[in-house]
């Protein structure tokens, strides 16, 4: 019986509410105006007074996942005299008002800008909002504006300033940095008791209806099992077994029946025990608080949705600072800590941001794209050299050229003395004797000269191998002058194998990472980057992914570890830096670094260390063929006819592959001339070579469009 004020329910429409004394229209009825109400009729509702004479815009300030809607929780509930404006509450006022978020559209974003995908685009693109937000400006409300970038960027609180200018209005600026107040505190570990108490709750939920059901499964094969020895007691029956037996035995009780009633007794009582055990219930459990749960900060919990998206954080933190009265605002609060404090926490936060975060934005320089330039043609260059020192032709070419230069450097040997009778002059070939001139021609071909006679049997003698075994293993390796001739024209990478040449682009690549990150930021405070983040700069620098598993490593800080001579984690900052200078004279330190690490490895392995052998995942096959060529890159040499196929001389060509091809020499049964392999010009061998081992193993040797020649119409 007690009169209610009247509510009007409307979508997508607008309704218009007079309140005034005079309808205004004239009705074809009379009654009476809300105003002309009887004081027993109506409920009158008062507010208190505002302070100060004039009603409070609140602006908390507060840092991202710092407690600020768990702040504005508490302040609403010990203040409900104050409306809150934000796009959680819009939100709420919507779902209360029958909407529904679209769950296609699944609805999430942030704490400050919570996605609305309700479908409407007067909600969705905010329009609602700015129409509150004017309308809230011009009414007698005390209003708290809960907006966490807002309120941290000095461009946007100047424009909420403008927005709430009206005289009637006081805008108060509150700062929250630091630990809140006890009451604050004490608000959230409930809440964290009472989560945890769910988890707990739905956990032991689960286990009570397992163990029902398994209570009910193992009754229903006890039912089971005894129907079907019922079964059978009545297919004994049936066979008339009871009665040869009462019949033979005379009087005598049935032991038969005796036992099968003590079978059936035995299984009652297991059917009866079996629910006695089961019915002992577990009891609910209760939740509490430990260490580990207080541990770090009581608002930002794993799993829980930021107050900003990482993106826009990343984007606006260098800009945020906190209001000062210049600003416009008629008072500034700080609330937890005092002003001064705030601003060493304010400064605190910015440091540990800038290790954190990334930059979104950030774009490669022309510095970073001189040096990985000077990079790709150093590595390319030595990969020319290293595949010229296993060809054998050339390898045995270079020792005899060797061989004799260094005959060149020893003082002439003096002439023997022949004795005195013993000369015999030579004879000359007559003129027209063309048969005696080809043939001491031949003869003098077929002799093979001194130095390629010493190098053969240099090679041939299994001591002076040894001897040169040793002396590698005791090179200094960082003593060396030139790593693509250490003597007897072998490169320090003669050894190299496939985990070598990706290390070693691993290492360059990665200290090339640090110094052009630093150097293009532009900020000393960025001490380095954050092991978080390596996989996204690697990408952005070097437009390609970088997969620690393809080198047997589960994780990036393992991945890092691999390179530990060039490249660290530091403990302290939490952020990789390189070991070596950004003004190196030469990128050979690295090809020192990895055959120093090699031959470590190596020693650890043959000392039975099973731990130092690498596990790449992404290693080539040596044995795969090489398919027809991609619009991406060169991929090998294939004769006319195809791999494997019959030439135009009846030869038939083993299909052509990088180990193969190494092996290729003069005389083999690869063809050597140019149209055999599609050319019209003549190719180097070396070319040939580079051209299929860039395109079967160049991305991993950090070659990125694989070989660097041309290739058109079968020519380089």
């Amino acid at each position: 019986g007690k009169p209610l004020f009247p509510t009007v329910s409307f979508k997508n429409m607008t309704v218009h509410a007079n309140f005034g004394p005079f309808p205004h229209v004239k009705l074809p009825f009379q009654c009476h105006m809300v105003q002309e109400a009887a004081t027993a009729d109506v409920e009158v509702t008062s507010y208190p007074p505002p302070k100060h004479g004039k009603h409070e815009v609140l602006f908390p300030v507060c840092l991202p996942d710092e407690g600020t809607f768990q702040w504005l929780d508490w302040f609403l509930e010990k203040n409900p005299n104050f409306m809150e404006l934000s796009d959680r509450k819009i939100i709420e006022w919507a779902t209360r008002s029958g909407l529904t978020r679209s769950r296609a559209l699944k609805p999430a974003g942030s704490n400050d800008r919570p996605d609305m995908c309700f479908g409407i685009p007067q909600l969705d693109d905010g329009s609602i909002k700015a129409m509150l937000s004017l309308t809230a400006s011009v009414q007698g409300r005390d209003l708290v504006i809960p907006e966490v970038k807002a309120n941290l960027l000095r461009e946007e609180r100047a424009e909420n300033l403008r927005r709430f200018r009206a005289p009637h209005l006081r805008r108060v600026a509150q700062v929250m940095l630091g630990e809140p107040e006890e009451e604050v505190q004490q608000i959230r570990r409930d809440k964290l008791l009472s989560e945890k108490q769910e988890r707990l709750d739905a956990e032991w939920r689960a286990r009570q209806s397992e163990r029902h059901l398994k209570r009910l499964l193992d009754k229903r094969a006890r039912e089971v099992e005894q129907q079907r020895k019922q079964a059978q007691k009545r297919q004994r029956l049936e066979a008339g077994a009871e009665e040869k037996e009462k019949a033979e035995e005379g009087d005598a009780p049935d032991a038969s029946m005796a036992d099968e009633e003590k079978e059936g007794e035995a299984m009652a009582e297991e059917d009866t025990g079996g629910d006695q055990e089961e019915t002992g219930e577990e009891e609910r459990p209760l939740a509490e608080l430990t260490e580990e749960d207080l541990k770090g900060s009581l608002f930002k919990r794993p799993g829980s949705t930021p107050d900003l998206i990482p993106y826009v954080l990343n984007t606006t933190f260098m800009r945020f600072t906190l209001p000062t009265e210049e600003e416009g605002f008629d008072e500034l609060r700080f609330a937890w800590q005092p002003a001064a404090r705030c601003e060493e926490l304010m400064r605190e936060w910015m440091l540990e941001q800038k290790v954190t975060s990334r930059i979104e934005d950030l774009q490669p320089s022309d510095w970073f794209k001189e040096r990985w330039t000077d990079w790709q043609r150093e590595l390319q260059a030595w990969h020319v050299r290293h595949m010229e020192f296993k060809d054998p032709t050339k390898r045995s070419a270079a020792a005899a050229a060797a061989a004799a230069a260094q005959a060149k450097l020893k003082p002439p040997m003096p002439m023997p003395m022949k004795p005195m009778g013993e000369s015999k002059e030579v004879e000359e070939p007559k003129e027209g004797d063309d048969s005696k001139v080809k043939a001491s021609e031949e003869e003098e071909e077929a002799k093979p000269t001194e130095p390629d006679s010493k190098a053969a049997q240099e090679d041939k003698d299994p001591l002076r191998q040894l001897e040169e075994e040793v002396d590698s293993q005791d090179l200094d390796v960082f003593g060396v002058e030139d790593v693509c001739d250490i003597g007897g024209g072998e490169p320090l990478f003669a050894n190299f194998a496939f985990e070598d040449w990706a290390l070693l682009s691993l290492r360059f690549e990665l200290h090339l990472l640090v110094h052009a990150f630093r150097h293009d930021c532009d900020d000393p405070e960025r001490v380095g980057i954050h092991p978080e983040h390596i996989l996204f700069y690697y990408s952005k620098y070097f437009k390609k992914p970088l997969i620690p598993k393809n080198y047997g490593v589960e994780s990036i800080e393992e991945l890092v570890q691999l390179a530990k001579d060039a490249i660290i984690i530091s403990k302290r900052l939490k952020v990789m830096d390189s070991q070596l200078s950004n003004d190196l004279e030469s990128n050979e330190i690295f090809v020192k670094l990895t055959e120093e690490a090699r031959r470590d490895r190596q020693r650890r392995i043959d000392a039975g260390d099973e731990s130092a052998q690498l596990h790449f995942t992404n290693r080539p096959d040596p044995a795969v063929t090489l398919g027809p060529r991609t619009t991406t890159r060169p991929v090998g040499l294939q004769p006319n006819s195809g791999p494997g196929a019959i030439s135009s001389s009846g030869r038939n060509y083993p299909p052509l592959t990088s180990r193969s091809f190494a092996q290729a020499r003069p005389g083999s049964w690869y063809p050597q001339t140019p149209r055999a392999w599609g050319l019209r010009s003549t190719p180097t061998l070396m070319q040939q070579r580079a051209a299929m081992l860039a395109a079967q193993q160049g991305p991993a040797y950090g070659m990125r469009g694989g070989y660097q020649g041309s290739w058109k119409g079968g020519h380089y």
